[in-house]
C-alpha cells in the first residue's frame, strides 16, 4: 500500500494516540467511505487489526450529521466542540430538530456523557 491509499492513511492515523492524530473523525469517516468503495468493511477492519467493523461504522454514521456538526467533531470534548463518542450517539437521532437542539446543548456544556445523551434521545 502506498501512503496515498485510503487504507494506508487510515492505518497511519488510527494507530496513533489520539493527541497525535492529524485527521478529524469526519475526515476519517470520509476515508473509510472511500476505502469501502473497493474493500469491504471487514477487509478494512482486518487491515487495521480491529476486532470487528463496528468501530468503522461509527465513523460512517457521523457522516449522516449536518456538515455544521461534522466540522465541530473532535477526538476529545473541548469547549465549542462535540466529541467523537457524543457525535455517533447523536447521529442515531432521526429527528433533525431534536438533533440540532441536543447538539446546541452539548456545545454549551462540555461534559455530557454518552449515557446522558442517550437519555435525552430516548
Amino acid at each position: 500500500m502506498n501512503e496515498n491509499d485510503p487504507l494506508s492513511q487510515l492505518n497511519n492515523c488510527l494507530t496513533k494516540p489520539i493527541a497525535e492524530r492529524k485527521l478529524s473523525p469526519h475526515e476519517i469517516g470520509n476515508l473509510i467511505k472511500t476505502a469501502n468503495q473497493t474493500h469491504s468493511l471487514l477487509k478494512i477492519s482486518e487491515v487495521m487489526n480491529l476486532k470487528d467493523k463496528n468501530f468503522l461504522n461509527r465513523f460512517i454514521k457521523i457522516l449522516d450529521l449536518p456538515s455544521e456538526i461534522q466540522q465541530k467533531i473532535t477526538w476529545k470534548n473541548n469547549p465549542g466542540t462535540i466529541s467523537f463518542t457524543q457525535s455517533f450517539v447523536l447521529a442515531s437521532e432521526p429527528n433533525s430538530e431534536k438533533k440540532q437542539e441536543i447538539f446546541n446543548l452539548i456545545l454549551n456544556k462540555e461534559n455530557f456523557t454518552r449515557i446522558e445523551i442517550n437519555k435525552m434521545l430516548y
